[in-house]
């Protein structure tokens, strides 16, 4: 069993912190957790991917990586590449300033064009498959009808990375924490967890203490 909980310290099995659970990456569909999303840093983070399968053990306190996992074997959640930007988005009559590109062109190996006037554009691109949801590892919990009932506090899911229970925890200083079926979630974002229960449903779990 492992349980993935926001703000959990992550290390590798050499003890070297390697930073806390920021989103946790899954397939809306089968619910299935593919990755976590590991940030180091603070001021200025950076975005590590952790595949599910090298995850040795997780509790709500501390996730260790499995042996042959270092911090360099991690790839960056999100990369950044520069592209020139499209004639149709500039605007009529602007000059074309910014770097000069050398654009390859199918001929000969090595054979380029003349060199080119483009402005550049910063894109981003997630190295996740873009049916997966890389949602927050705090994300809203809402009810059937759309109200907030709580945040996501904890995933419990088997060793394989699959969700048997999502721990909700009420907004406070000493929120109800309520352990929940993943069968009653009905949709998921980035942001947002809806389920397919009521608030008085919801209400009628009684509160309890993950841990104990």
């Amino acid at each position: 069993m492992l349980e993935i909980t926001s703000e959990t310290n992550v290390y590798t099995a050499h003890d070297e912190h390697v930073g806390t659970v920021g989103r946790i990456v899954l397939d809306p569909e089968t619910l299935a957790i593919s990755h976590l999303v590991v940030r180091k840093g603070v001021l200025f983070s950076e975005d590590r991917l952790v595949p599910i399968a090298d995850i040795a053990t997780a509790t709500a306190e501390r996730i260790n990586l499995g042996q042959e996992v270092t911090l360099d074997d991690l790839q960056p959640f999100v990369e950044q590449s520069y592209e020139p930007l499209p004639d149709r988005e500039r605007p009529a009559g602007s000059p074309v300033e910014g770097v000069r590109l050398r654009m390859p062109m199918s001929g000969p190996v090595g054979e380029t064009m003349p060199p080119v006037d483009a402005e550049l554009v910063p894109v981003d691109r997630r190295n996740i498959p873009d049916r997966l949801t890389a949602v927050e590892a705090d994300a809203t919990v809402l009810d059937v009808d759309g109200n907030e009932v709580g945040r996501l506090e904890r995933v419990i899911t088997t060793q394989e990375g699959q969700p048997t229970h999502i721990v909700v925890g009420e907004r406070g200083l000493m929120p109800d924490r309520r352990v929940l079926p993943i069968a009653w979630v009905a949709e998921i974002t980035e942001s947002a967890i809806a389920l397919d229960a009521s608030r008085e449903v919801i209400e009628n779990v009684r509160p309890s203490d993950p841990d104990a």
